[in-house]
């Protein structure tokens, strides 16, 4: 069941790299034309990809949407960040409703981030409850989960040097 689930974000998840981009060391791969697919991530999603990633020492997950300037800001740090460490899985998880989906595209066609996209489905509470964290209302919002019980509400702006501070002993030297 795991696997067919994969198999599924493999094919609905996309990143929204350049063509030249090395490929992503994630389950999700860049699309044939580098774009993002208007796929849907609903919280129990959430807890499989995380479980399932037991040779990942840190996740970034960093919640966006695409009327939020300060988020749109953030991703080529984010992007700057994945680059560096591509050991550490980050994903975008753009938070705006299904009907903005093209909206949603045109953000990352403009920006190109290389690491994975998501729409996050069922309210950014439910999904920061059920990684321990309440929602403040407040975008951006970027996570880091990690092993053990590490899980940090990272402040914004994020930058990649902010991340890498702050995630510093989670890095391999």
């Amino acid at each position: 069941m795991l696997r067919s689930f994969f198999i599924s974000m493999t094919l609905a998840m996309v990143g929204c790299g350049r063509a030249s981009s090395p490929p992503a060391p994630h389950p999700w791969k860049i699309g044939s034309e580098g774009r993002w697919l208007a796929a849907s991530l609903v919280p129990s999603d959430v807890t499989q990809v995380l479980a399932a990633q037991p040779g990942r020492p840190l996740i970034v997950a960093a919640l966006w949407a695409t009327w939020c300037e300060p988020c749109i800001a953030e991703m080529p740090e984010l992007d700057a960040f994945q680059r560096a460490h591509p050991e550490v899985l980050v994903l975008g998880l753009a938070t705006d409703p299904p009907s903005s989906n093209a909206a949603i595209q045109r953000v990352l066609d403009q920006v190109r981030p290389t690491y994975a996209q998501a729409r996050l489905e069922g309210g950014e509470g439910l999904f920061l409850r059920g990684l321990g964290f309440e929602w403040d209302g407040i975008l951006p919002k970027t996570l880091a989960i990690g092993p053990g019980d590490l899980r940090l509400s990272l402040p914004s702006p994020v930058t990649r040097a902010t991340l890498e501070a702050a995630l510093q002993r989670y890095l391999p030297r």
